[in-house]
């Protein structure tokens, strides 16, 4: 696996990088510059001492923007067990379901974190904003959606472990809309479990020791996963399934916008999402603990 960080740096600030590797990258604007580093570099060390430094002596970000890009080759993509299923692009999209009808029970949600509300109605949308073009999607509420094109192309193939509701529009539509189905995420107890090995925190260079974003009962890890998700091997395995979310989430609560699950698949759904070319989808490798230190 190749590993590389996209940053966008604030040019105001590169001067404080002091690298023998010269900084090449896209111009963003006249107020920065977008790089690609390898996480095994000397310059990704170089810009990890200038952020720290200038965080310590100014709190302010050496970047404004980040995501990590990881390259697996055939062989560690056709060896993977677990594969952890990430939406790209425009997949997000709101109103949510709370601003369309749908209710919940918050009484049974974490008081510090906001997991664990209650659905207590079918989810009602707004089906005319649903991304075209896609067959899996959510709401920026964490509702998940799937096409009804993907349901019969799993269904035909025998795949287990999704439960669907169904999705009402929020009002009478005036013309055919395609047919959507929600995802189901299931109790904890019916969930995979994320190890320690698994790193979280706000940024590239921010590994969150306050605990800012964690909540303190387990439910959130933190705001962001920051490497590769390594997983209790008996939590996957005892379930049998081929779409299985983790019991542990990322992110945070604030308005409508809540904590969110990983979402993870068998090499049987993900060669079926090859071969229908689902788009907007990207993977990365989920190591079981028997192959953690392996890959750590």
């Amino acid at each position: 696996m190749r590993e590389e960080v996209v940053l966008r740096l604030r040019r105001e600030f590169l001067h404080r990088i002091r690298s023998l590797t010269p900084i090449v990258g896209k111009p963003i604007g006249d107020w920065g510059v977008e790089v690609q580093v390898p996480t095994d570099s000397a310059l990704h060390a170089d810009i990890r001492r200038a952020y720290q430094q200038l965080q310590a002596e100014t709190g302010e970000d050496l970047h404004f923007w980040w995501f990590y890009k990881r390259r697996y080759s055939p062989g560690e993509i056709g060896a993977a067990e677990v594969l952890n299923l990430k939406l790209m692009g425009s997949t997000n999209f709101e109103p949510a379901g709370e601003e369309c009808g749908t209710t919940y029970d918050e009484s049974t949600s974490c008081p510090h974190c906001g997991v664990g509300r209650t659905q207590t109605s079918d989810l009602t949308l707004d089906l005319r904003k649903v991304p075209s073009g896609k067959d899996i999607v959510k709401t920026i509420a964490d509702e998940w959606l799937i096409s009804d094109r993907l349901v019969r192309c799993c269904v035909e193939l025998g795949l287990k472990g999704f439960e669907l509701r169904p999705i009402h529009h929020f009002q009478k539509a005036r013309k055919l809309l395609p047919i959507w189905h929600q995802l189901v995420i299931p109790p904890a107890e019916e969930r995979v479990q994320i190890l320690s090995l698994s790193r979280f925190g706000n940024g590239p260079f921010d590994d969150d020791l306050a605990g800012e974003y964690r909540c303190p009962l387990g439910h959130v890890l933190g705001l962001r996963a920051l490497s590769e998700l390594y997983l209790k091997r008996a939590t996957w395995e005892r379930l049998g399934r081929d779409i299985v979310f983790t019991r542990e989430m990322r992110g945070y609560k604030a308005g409508l916008l809540r904590p969110e699950p990983f979402i993870l698949i068998s090499p049987r759904f993900y060669r079926l999402l090859k071969k229908e070319n689902v788009k907007a989808l990207r993977f990365e490798v989920a190591y079981l603990d028997g192959r953690c230190r392996e890959h750590s």
